[in-house]
């Protein structure tokens, strides 16, 4: 049994990340999050965001999810539509977060 001791064994690292954390200016995160927040306090539904931000269905559900992951969205089962969800950013205001 040979040891990963060796150079030859031992593989390389993983290169660097090219992309800053966060969110990036102009993804469809950004623009579901500028869209919900200049809206503040209207509620939008999946469909409304897509039409508004012109991502696709899986990127507006990734965004959404981040979104709420980080505390800068939330969301309620949509009145009309049983089984769906509607969103609402979380403004931030200067002495934190309000509702």
């Amino acid at each position: 049994i040979s040891s990963l001791s060796s150079p030859a064994e031992i593989p390389p690292p993983w290169p660097a990340n090219p992309f800053p954390k966060g969110i990036r200016p102009g993804s469809v995160t950004d623009k579901v999050r500028a869209v919900t927040l200049s809206a503040h306090p209207k509620w939008f539904e999946h469909n409304e965001l897509m039409r508004l931000c012109g991502g696709s269905r899986g990127a507006i559900a990734w965004a959404v999810r981040y979104l709420q992951h980080h505390g800068l969205l939330r969301s309620i089962e949509s009145v009309k539509r049983p089984g769906y969800r509607r969103y609402q950013a979380v403004s931030v205001t200067t002495e934190g977060v309000s509702e």
